[in-house]
């Protein structure tokens, strides 16, 4: 309780500055969507178009070791006009490869600022000055929970480069990650990828009869295929009339990678 009343009078700061000079972000990471077999399944009846050639796999076994994508979903909560921060707001999904360019404490930074970019009045005021005040919820990963060191000094590094008053990066108990904000944006991500098959063998198969991984450089252009397919999916989306802006995040070259 202690940590949830902590968690939701965060954004009541939020609300009390007021939309001009506030702004209140949630991120998380949604579960990996793998790559090679159904994406997301529905146990309820479909409509489906017979004029489209459906090809799914007959069995839904893993094609290769970890190979699925991990989105870090962040969402602007707007404040409305009762003066509440509300679910609504765009969103942008940084798709990355669980493989080869997994989430951590610079990755997450490295979002914040693409956010910014791709929405810049959210986070500017009518002069075209940043708003003092930033509210970022978070889950409680070590990559992004805020007491941990390298999340601390990322909190710095943005508090210094945008000059604000006040920034607070806040997450709830361990178990209560489902009350973040931007959860109620995940319903829309997982209903898009229903019956969606990203194929893992886009330039050809770089696994051999075991499975295992014979041409990494293949394996990242296939990550990377199948990456963009999911972020074309998830652009198309508009949500409480808000865009949606997916990004596939290159990974590092293959000697860094160990």
């Amino acid at each position: 309780m202690f940590a949830a009343e902590g968690y939701n009078s965060a954004f009541k700061i939020a609300e009390f500055v007021g939309p001009r000079a506030a702004v209140a972000v949630c991120v998380d990471d949604k579960s990996s969507v793998r790559i090679g077999v159904t994406a997301a399944k529905e146990q309820r009846p479909m409509l489906m178009n017979m004029n489209v050639r459906v090809r799914l796999p007959d069995h839904d076994f893993p094609v290769g070791t970890r190979h699925a994508l991990v989105p870090s979903v962040m969402g602007i909560n707007r404040i409305n006009e009762k003066g509440q921060v509300c679910y609504s707001g765009p969103t942008y999904i940084a798709v990355r490869s669980l493989k080869h360019n997994n989430s951590s404490a610079f990755t997450h930074q490295e979002d914040l600022l693409r956010i910014v970019e791709h929405f810049p009045d959210e986070f500017k005021t009518g002069d075209g000055e940043f708003k003092s005040v930033w509210i970022k919820g978070t889950d409680g990963g070590p990559d992004e929970n805020p007491r941990f060191e390298k999340n601390i000094n990322m909190g710095c590094k943005t508090f210094k480069e945008f000059k604000l008053d006040l920034y607070i990066e806040v997450t709830n108990a361990p178990g209560l990650s489902a009350y973040n904000k931007v959860e109620r944006k995940m319903f829309f991500l997982s209903k898009e990828l229903t019956g969606v098959l990203l194929p893992h063998d886009t330039y050809g198969s770089h696994l051999d009869n075991s499975g295992k991984t014979v041409d990494t450089e293949l394996e990242m252009k296939n990550f990377e295929a199948a990456g963009k397919t999911l972020c074309e999916l998830w652009n198309r989306l508009v949500i409480d009339d808000c865009p949606t802006i997916a990004e596939f995040i290159d990974s590092p070259p293959p000697d860094s990678i160990k």
